[in-house]
């Protein structure tokens, strides 16, 4: 839920987005010793780290990211408020040892950095940076921050849970630690079925799935951030299906049931359901783990805030093509892993930006622009053969549903898109909260003048994509001139006046009228506002007016009273 609200916010802590990785360390995990050289030849490793210090920051960067820069100085203002308890090593899984060390010289930084040889930014899975990695004193990993944070104070909160000296055991951050019991695998085979044997994971963080009568069902109902699983294993034949009877209720999108063949997600559930069969096929002879897990994203509940299950089997022959035949069908339109959003051409019109500094493309991500026509107008949604509907998201100030909830059409599925008063509106389409970056976004806008005023703050212009000659004249406004000219009672030019022209939304730099008492704005064509800053000595303003100026520019004679 976290990355998501960054991707709206367009501003996100997160400097890099890479591929995540599998990952063999969970939170509750004891970490295996390592060991790893800076630049200047000393070697490190945890358990000496261990040894001398309360708790070990593994903080992973490189050197052009951006948020990493940013953190840093903050980073190392707690270290040295803190370094007697902490040790802090930055790793670099992608810089070599002369680029670290030149970067280390010239940020003034003085905790240890390396580059990453022991391979942790993969064991960790870290696929964002920076990551902050928290190890205490019993070698626990104990907290994952991803994200640059924000000043010096933010890491001295991270970090003073793990240093005071009646710390005694290992405490999480950001996951809670089961408070049910697992069942017996014969527990679990006595209610699924005997076709199947049934195990818990063995994880310190994971959450059980209980038994009652002929169902199992997920016990971490209430807690944030966690997850309840249950595998089995298959040996499986190419056509075969693993076949289960499922109901969730629980917050959509945020808390959900995924299943996994051999650690990859095949299939998602979200939301309200009734009860419902559903079968899911091999894509090839072999053996199979399979997972069930009921991920607690949110603090916030809805419904039983759980999933449970009921006979799972594996299928084969006829039986498994009835079952996959019987499996909900969504209009699929494009191939493989693809998205993509279009607002109705009857109800919008499409915009292009010339974005010379590229700021509306760093703060306003989208694939497409609009002006809508109409409010609430129509979206179309289109989404891969390869995307199970149940996972993929729709996101905007409606809040964040299913893509199988949307109303279906020929060409895919289409969502309502209104601004409810707003100037404008960001509809994300996301193949689902584990593949966030496989995203299409449309932002369409309220009408014309909004659009101005975006283009005003970021240096940009707008046009129509239609080529038709109706719409030049409407396209990307022209520069209007605003000349404001200062004069006594006489009429006599006022020299020394300091003014400024502002919209709703931004202002001009103050410019200072000449011996000819004229100062002069060029910009989009706005009615803005006067804004007397500062009258010569002997001259005064009247504050208490308001002072509009044309839309379409020209020159506007103001007077300044003598004292």
């Amino acid at each position: 839920m976290k990355k998501l609200c960054a991707m709206l916010l367009s501003l996100a802590l997160l400097c890099a987005l890479l591929p995540a990785q599998a990952g063999a360390y969970r939170l509750g995990d004891t970490i295996a010793d390592f060991s790893v050289s800076t630049p200047d030849g000393e070697t490190l490793s945890l358990q000496a780290l261990l040894q001398k210090y309360r708790a070990v920051v593994l903080n992973f960067w490189f050197k052009d990211c951006t948020w990493c820069d940013y953190e840093f100085p903050y980073l190392e203002e707690a270290w040295q408020q803190l370094s007697s308890d902490v040790a802090v090593l930055a790793l670099s899984p992608y810089d070599d040892a002369q680029t670290i060390a030149d970067y280390q010289t010239s940020k003034g930084l003085t905790f240890p950095m390396a580059m990453d040889t022991a391979g942790l930014s993969t064991q960790f899975g870290v696929g964002s940076y920076p990551t902050t990695i928290v190890i205490d004193r019993y070698g626990v990993y104990c907290l994952r921050e991803e994200g640059a944070q924000p000043s010096a104070q933010a890491f001295i909160d991270l970090l003073t849970p793990y240093i005071g000296a009646d710390y005694s055991q290992s405490v999480l951050n950001g996951a809670s630690l089961p408070t049910a019991q697992a069942p017996s695998a014969e527990a679990l085979r006595g209610a699924l079925g005997d076709a199947l044997t049934f195990y818990s994971s063995d994880s310190l963080t994971a959450w059980p799935w209980l038994v009652d009568g002929d169902r199992v069902y997920s016990s971490n109902a209430g807690a944030a951030e966690t997850d309840a699983l249950l595998y089995t294993r298959v040996t499986a034949q190419a056509g075969d299906a693993l076949a289960f009877d499922v109901r969730v209720s629980c917050l959509p999108v945020f808390d959900r049931l995924t299943i996994s063949l051999n650690g990859e997600i095949v299939k998602t559930f979200t939301g309200e359901t009734s009860l419902q069969g559903y079968a899911i096929a091999f894509p090839q002879a072999g053996e199979y783990e399979i997972c069930f897990a009921f991920a607690k994203e949110s603090a916030e509940g809805a419904g039983d805030d759980r999933a449970e299950l009921r006979h799972i089997r594996l299928l084969h022959g006829q039986e498994a093509a009835d079952a996959l035949a019987a499996n909900p069908a969504y209009p699929q339109t494009l191939p493989g892993k693809e998205l993509d959003v279009s607002l109705d051409s009857s109800a919008a019109r499409e915009i292009a930006f010339d974005d010379p500094a590229g700021y509306i493309a760093a703060y306003l991500p989208a694939k497409h622009y609009y002006i809508l026509t109409q409010d609430p107008a129509p979206a179309h949604v289109a989404i891969g053969a390869d995307i199970d509907p149940d996972a993929a998201i729709l996101y905007n100030m409606d809040g964040a549903r299913a893509v199988s909830t949307a109303e279906t059409g020929e060409s895919g599925f289409i969502v309502s898109c209104g601004l409810q008063g707003e100037s404008y509106d960001q509809l994300l389409v996301l193949e689902s909260l584990e593949q966030q970056e496989n995203n299409a976004a449309i932002l369409y806008f309220a009408d014309t003048a909004f659009v101005d005023q975006v283009c005003q703050g970021f240096g940009a212009s707008w046009r129509y994509l239609e080529n038709d000659a109706a719409d030049s004249a409407q396209e990307s406004p022209q520069e209007a001139t605003y000349t404001l000219r200062f004069v006594d009672a006489d009429g006599a030019p006022v020299a020394g006046v300091m003014v400024n022209i502002c919209s709703d939304t931004f202002c001009f730099a103050p410019a200072v009228t000449g011996t000819d008492g004229v100062a002069t704005f060029t910009g989009a064509p706005y009615a803005y506002e006067v804004h007397v800053l500062h009258a010569p000595t002997g001259y005064q303003w009247d504050d208490a007016q308001t002072i509009t100026l044309p839309a379409a520019g020209g020159e506007v004679v103001l007077s300044l009273s003598k004292e």
